[in-house]
C-alpha cells in the first residue's frame, strides 16, 4: 500500500507541474500533458481533454502533437471525425520529416481520404527518407508502384527527391525568392512577374494520378 500511494503522489507532482508549465504555453508540456490525458497515465483517460492539448501543441508546430491530433481526427476520438483535417496536421508534421506523418499522409491519399485519390501523392510522401522508418512502408511502396503507369512512377520519384530536398533545406529556397515590393513599376517587376506565372503551370502540371489502390492500412496514433 506505501508503494502504491507514493507511485500516486509522484503521478500526482508530475501531472500539476506539467499543467502548470502548459498553461504557460510550454509547448513540449503541452504535448505531454495531451499524452497523460490519451493514454491515461498521470491523469484519468480523456481524449477531449488529449486533443484540447494537443491543439496546443500543434498550432505551435510541434511535430508529434499534429501525428496525434491527426490521428484523433481520423480515430474519432475526443474530436468530431474529420478526414480534411487529419491531412492538414499530418501534412504539418510531413513537411518537417516527421515519420508517422508521412507514412500517415501517404496512407490518407492512397485511400482517398480527406483528400482526392492520388497513388502518385501517396508514393511521393511514402518514398521520404523518414517514412522509410515504418515497417509497412516499403510493402505499401510496391503496392502503390505497380498502380502507377511508367510515367507517373517516374514523376512520383522526381516528385518525392523535390520534396525530400525541401524538408532537409527548408530555408534555402525562400532566402533565394526575390523580394518584391509593391511599390514596383510594371517594367521593374515584368521579369519576375513572367519567372513567377512559369513556375507556377510548371508545378500545376506535375499534379494528380488517377489510379486506385486496393488495400487499405489504418492510420495509427503514436
Amino acid at each position: 500500500m506505501i508503494i502504491l500511494f507514493n507511485a500516486a503522489d509522484v503521478f500526482c507532482d508530475a501531472y500539476e507541474d506539467t499543467l502548470k508549465d502548459a498553461e504557460q504555453g510550454k509547448v513540449d508540456a503541452q504535448y505531454t500533458l495531451g499524452l497523460m490525458y490519451d493514454q491515461g497515465k498521470g491523469a484519468p483517460q480523456d481524449y477531449q481533454q488529449a486533443a484540447y492539448w494537443y491543439e496546443k501543441a500543434a498550432e505551435q508546430g510541434f511535430d508529434k502533437a499534429q501525428v496525434n491530433l491527426g490521428a484523433m481526427y481520423v480515430d474519432n476520438q475526443g474530436v468530431t471525425q474529420d478526414y480534411k483535417k487529419a491531412v492538414h496536421w499530418f501534412e504539418k508534421a510531413a513537411e518537417q520529416g516527421d515519420a508517422m506523418a508521412q507514412y500517415n499522409l501517404g496512407m490518407m491519399y492512397s485511400q482517398g481520404k480527406g483528400v482526392p485519390q492520388d497513388l502518385k501523392q501517396a508514393y511521393v510522401w511514402l518514398s521520404l527518407k523518414s517514412a522509410q522508418e515504418h515497417e509497412k512502408t516499403s510493402e505499401m511502396k510496391d503496392l502503390i508502384a505497380k498502380n502507377l503507369t511508367p510515367q507517373q512512377l517516374t514523376e512520383a520519384q522526381e516528385l518525392a527527391a523535390k520534396k525530400q530536398y525541401h524538408i532537409e533545406h527548408p530555408f534555402e529556397s525562400q532566402e533565394q525568392m526575390p523580394v518584391i515590393s509593391e511599390k514596383q513599376t510594371p517594367s521593374k517587376s515584368k521579369k519576375q512577374t513572367s519567372s513567377k506565372s512559369k513556375k507556377k503551370s510548371s508545378s500545376t502540371s506535375k499534379k494528380q494520378a488517377t489510379s486506385k489502390s486496393k488495400k487499405q492500412t489504418p492510420v495509427k496514433k503514436k
